[in-house]
Formats: C-alpha cells, structure tokens, sequence
C-alpha cells in the first residue's frame, strides 16, 4: 500500500505542477502578446495587412485578464490562450518584419585594433526604410492598360521602376530624382540631363517583395497606395522640374509594359 500511495502521491503532485506550470505559461504567453502589441505601431498592422493595433490589444487584454481570473481550462480561457497564440504565431512575425532599423557592426574583431585606421570599424544600419528604384536604359518603352496606350517615350532614354516604403518622403524622393537625371547611363557618358533624353516613371511595389520563407514572395515592406503613390508622382513631378521629358505609368493599374532594352544596362538604387 504504501508504494501505491508514493506512486499515487507522485502522480497527483505531477499534474498538479503540470496545471500550474501550463496557467503560468499561458498568462505569461498573454502579457508577452500584450505588451508586444502595445509597443507596435498602429501603421504597422495595417501595412502588415492584419487587424488594426486596437483590435489586438483589446483582443490580447481580455485573452489575458480571461486566462489569469478563470484559469486557461476554462472555455473563456482556452480563447484568450488561442487568441495570445494567434497573435504570437501570425501577427507578431508580420509586425517584427517590419521593425525599422536593425544596427550590426561589421567589424569582426570588435576592440582588436582595426578601429585605429580609418573606415576599417563601422556599423551599417539596415533600414527597409530605403526608397528603390530599378533604371534601365532603353531605345523606346511604354506602357499599357486595357490595351491603351498611358505612358510612352520613343527614343533613347531611361525607363525607371519606383518602389516606396513606409518612411519614405521628400528626402528620399529628392535623391532618387536627383540619381535618375544625373547618372551617366546612356550612350558616351552622358545622362539623361546631359542629352535630353526622356524618362517612362512605373510605380513598382514589388521592388520590396521579401523571399526568405517559403514560396510565396510577402510585400509587408512596400508603403500602402496611400502613401506609395504620391511618392512616386513626386519623383516624376521632380524630374519634370529639372526640364526633362517624363512619362508615367498608372498606379495601381494592371500594366502591361513593351520596352526594348539598350545594352541591357540596368541600375538599383536605394535612397535614405
């Protein structure tokens, strides 16, 4: 009896660990999804195409005051637990890929002495706050939607891809504009500034398309139409400002693009 009583004691007090140990992770598990939903910004659910910032962290309070007053066991409780992993699993990573600066030194040897001559220690920020843009060198382009004609050069020029992302702005915009006139793509060394020469402006979102998991490209770092799209004009409106000839595509629109490529050169840029 008394070893069925040690192994009978043993059991209880193994699940009766195990219970707590499961309520204390599943609060845990909300007050992390809790606070972690506070600490995003609210534009970021949106360009993340989840459910606004408000949404989640009503979803993610009661989940946790649920979970905490009831216990996870209960039916209002494994909802809040369901709810937490949710937003822990889908939302979160969505959100993290979109974290604005990640800073990492280069240096291998941090403190071995490579500082002391200069630009051989020094850190690089990795922003997808890049505005990008893709310049070809063509001999003619143009662009159609439902088969009409909207945007067309029919000489030597540029035809130029744009992405924008959520930071973008004036700064931005100003240096991609300022690259597109004044790089000497074209034939001798000249720019588009140099010779004249005309430039087709094609917004192009999925410049920003992320691969690194699974098959299907994720475009989370691409700016909403909202903000993506006067940007873009902007870059075609400044390039009219410095006297050149510039074309554009439509945003948004299902285009279909006939271009025939010089070279082929073709150029990124990336503009902070």
């Amino acid at each position: 009896m008394s070893v069925l009583y040690a192994v009978s004691f043993f059991l209880s007090e193994a699940v009766r660990w195990s219970w707590i140990a499961a309520q204390f992770i599943s609060f845990v598990m909300g007050v992390w999804a809790l606070i972690d939903s506070l600490m995003r910004p609210a534009e970021h659910y949106a360009a993340a195409g989840k459910n606004t910032k408000r949404f989640w962290n009503v979803v993610n309070a009661v989940g946790t005051a649920v979970v905490g007053l009831l216990g996870a066991a209960s039916m209002f409780g494994l909802l809040g637990v369901v709810a937490s992993a949710v937003y822990l699993v889908d939302v979160r990573p969505a959100l993290q890929a979109l974290a604005p600066v990640r800073v990492r030194s280069l240096d291998p040897y941090p403190g071995a002495g490579l500082a002391a001559s200069a630009g051989a220690r020094w850190a690089r920020l990795e922003r997808w706050s890049l505005m990008r843009a893709v310049i070809q060198r063509v001999n003619r382009a143009a662009v159609r939607v439902d088969g009409e004609v909207v945007g067309e050069i029919t000489r030597p020029g540029l035809m130029v891809l744009v992405g924008a992302t959520h930071d973008d702005g004036p700064t931005q915009v100003a240096t991609v504009a300022r690259k597109i006139a004044d790089l000497r793509l074209l034939e001798g060394e000249l720019s588009v500034t140099d010779a004249g020469a005309p430039v087709l402006v094609v917004s192009q979102f999925t410049l920003y398309a992320d691969t690194r998991k699974g098959r299907r490209p994720t475009w989370n770092k691409a700016a909403p139409g909202e903000v993506a799209e006067p940007l873009v004009e902007a870059v075609a409106e400044d390039l009219r400002g410095r006297g050149l000839e510039v074309a554009t595509g439509r945003f948004g629109a299902d285009m279909k693009i006939d271009m025939e490529a010089d070279g082929p050169v073709t150029i990124l840029i990336e503009a902070e």
